[in-house]
């Protein structure tokens, strides 16, 4: 369980509309949190190595609906298989090779649902990001000296502005903003990694 000071609070309330938990945030079952701490005078700047994982969150449609997308898929290339039809024997292939792209799409968005999870790890000189074992965007890979603060963020966008998400950004000491992890489907999840690493980077 990590505690979230009042200005982390305050700011959380602001930027992530939603979040449920006033004062702690507790780690859940499937996430996996470790610290190190190094030898005195090994770092610049932070004293702990940070080792985090968790299931790979996603603001899509979930695991339910990539399964339901790709049922739905492969039904057609089923139908597209197995309905007699008059059209010539190029045309079909032509037509199920069509149908099979979505489907094949759709399966593998559903296997990353089910196997992947992200890894955060903060070493000496890196906060390195990285989604597997299936490839996945959002691998990353920041200098921890380049690093001033760490902030959370919340996005709206689609047609109907319905599609909320979450980020942990990282605020450069150039000035700049650099993504840590984005498309967060809960601003629960993205307090609880900047805890994290704030614990981590001691900033």
């Amino acid at each position: 369980m990590f505690e979230i000071s009042s200005a982390d609070l305050d700011e959380a309330r602001d930027a992530l509309p939603g979040l449920e938990s006033y004062g702690h945030i507790s780690t859940p079952p499937s996430y996996s949190v470790n610290f190190a701490d190094v030898e005195p005078g090994g770092y610049r700047g932070h004293k702990r190595e940070l080792i985090m994982s968790w299931p790979l969150e996603d603001a899509g449609p979930g695991r339910a609906g990539w399964l339901l997308c790709s049922a739905m898929s492969w039904f057609g290339v089923y139908v597209m298989a197995t309905v007699p039809s008059r059209a010539e024997t190029g045309i079909l292939v032509v037509l199920m090779a069509i149908s099979g792209i979505p489907a094949l799409t759709f399966t593998y968005l559903l296997l990353v649902s089910l196997l992947n999870r992200t890894h955060l790890t903060i070493t000496r000189d890196l906060l390195q990001v990285r989604h597997g074992p299936l490839p996945w965007p959002g691998n990353r890979v920041i200098p921890t000296a380049e690093i001033q603060d760490i902030h959370c963020s919340r996005s709206v966008s689609g047609r109907h502005k319905g599609f909320v998400s979450y980020a942990l950004n990282a605020r450069l000491r150039s000035g700049g903003t650099h993504p840590v992890v984005v498309r967060l489907k809960y601003p629960r999840t993205a307090m609880l990694i900047k805890q994290c690493v704030q614990d981590t980077l001691i900033i």
